[in-house]
């Protein structure tokens, strides 16, 4: 099976490049998604069924210089994630389980995180996730997305309905600066904000000291202190506040149920990283 790119039909398709990247694809033409393409499932088994020492493709190779072109990067910095077929189901998230890889430069490197986050279904921790909740054993390799990192100055989760209170007319958005990580990894206390969805009007917002963030390095990504002067203020803006709960609600509507985003503002501009059904209501 080809490489299938982000906003294309056929990668709508979730049991050929599985939910995160279905998802995001179908949502690609009408919200802010960063580009990208897709390694759909068992894309290797023609070369072999368990082998990290692959050491290049030509398709995946003219993909990424196509991306970089796009991106009008020579060398361009990619965010390299997994999309299970069962990942980012109406039941389960796999969150934190499969291999992710930010930030990640040229071919032979783009090349050898898409290996290990195929493979990557494979892992202890994964079959232990598995084990928990009942699922069958996944030895396949599953399908990669592999987008234009967008390197955050201010990142975020946030959710439609409010996974804490369960209150289903609150939209509950957590946000720190740097890269989403920090606050996806727990390293951080991020910012929490509370919006009314009937009203319209922010209910809270709980500014908390951010001593450090995530931020891109020279190929990856490193933690790095936060400016003294930043620790204490407030990561979002009201009306960043309130563009974030638009985006939330014009999801819940076009996807029929209550979601779970991540999102970074980069030079101002807001960009939905994922967005996947709420799996803890």
């Amino acid at each position: 099976m080809n490489i299938q790119w982000l906003g294309e039909k056929q990668s709508n398709n979730s049991s050929l490049v599985g939910s995160k990247a279905a998802t995001l694809s179908s949502l690609f033409n009408n919200y802010n998604v960063p580009l990208g393409f897709i390694v759909p499932k068992n894309y290797f088994l023609e070369s072999t069924s368990n082998d990290r020492n692959i050491t290049k493709d030509k398709e995946i190779s003219e993909a990424y210089k196509r991306l970089s072109f796009l991106a009008d990067t020579k060398t361009l910095g990619v965010a390299v994630r997994s999309s299970s077929l069962d990942e980012d189901g109406s039941s389960n998230s796999f969150a934190g389980q499969h291999d992710t890889f930010l930030n990640v430069k040229g071919e032979s490197s783009v090349f050898k995180a898409i290996i290990e986050c195929s493979l990557s279904s494979s892992t202890l921790r994964a079959s232990k996730y598995r084990e928990k909740l009942d699922l069958e054993s996944n030895n396949a390799q599953i399908p990669v997305i592999i987008q234009q990192m967008v390197p955050s100055e201010v990142s975020g989760v946030a959710f439609s309905s409010n996974p804490i209170t369960k209150n289903n007319n609150e939209i509950f958005i957590s946000t720190s600066w740097g890269l989403g990580e920090s606050i996806v990894d727990g390293i951080v206390t991020p910012d929490n904000h509370i919006v009314d969805k009937v009203n319209g009007t922010i209910k809270l917002s709980e500014i908390n000291r951010k001593d450090i963030m995530i931020i891109p390095s020279e190929n990856g990504t490193v933690e790095s202190d936060v400016s003294p002067n930043m620790k204490g203020m407030p990561s979002v803006s009201d009306a960043q506040i309130m563009e974030i709960s638009d985006l939330l609600m014009r999801l819940e509507n076009q996807m029929r149920q209550a979601v779970d985003v991540e999102f970074g503002y980069h030079k101002g501009l807001l960009y939905l990283l994922q967005c996947r059904p709420i799996t803890t209501l």
